[in-house]
């Protein structure tokens, strides 16, 4: 039995765990750290309580993981990415950026969940 390490939305609800496997995906040299990253990452993003921040939250979580010059580029669907571009460079109300990532993410969870 692995615990909640087999359950990512388990693992998320416990931050010694959640340490445990980010100190694991930093290690590991069989594995890209990318995706799970994201994944993580884009959670946290969605939790945040202060609105006003998200638009700047947003824009560094996609030059982190999906512009094409990214440090740690995660594999995505170009029509979300593209959708997402679309949204940043809007004038949209800060509450508008909370769901940005939910089809990135729900995308990234096939690579995650292996």
């Amino acid at each position: 039995d692995d615990g909640p390490f087999a359950d990512l939305a388990l693992l998320e609800k416990m931050p010694s765990h959640t340490a445990v496997f980010i100190n694991y995906l930093v290690t590991d040299d069989h594995c890209d750290p990318a995706n799970a990253f994201f994944y993580l990452i884009s959670g946290i993003y969605q939790k945040h309580s202060n609105t006003k921040d998200l638009r700047r939250m947003a824009t560094d979580v996609y030059n982190s993981f999906l512009s094409s010059h990214a440090p740690l580029k995660v594999d995505m669907d170009p029509s979300i990415t593209k959708q997402i571009e679309t949204s940043l460079r809007s004038r949209s109300t800060d509450d508008q950026y909370r769901p940005l990532f939910n089809k990135a993410r729900d995308y990234e969870f096939q690579f995650v969940s292996k």
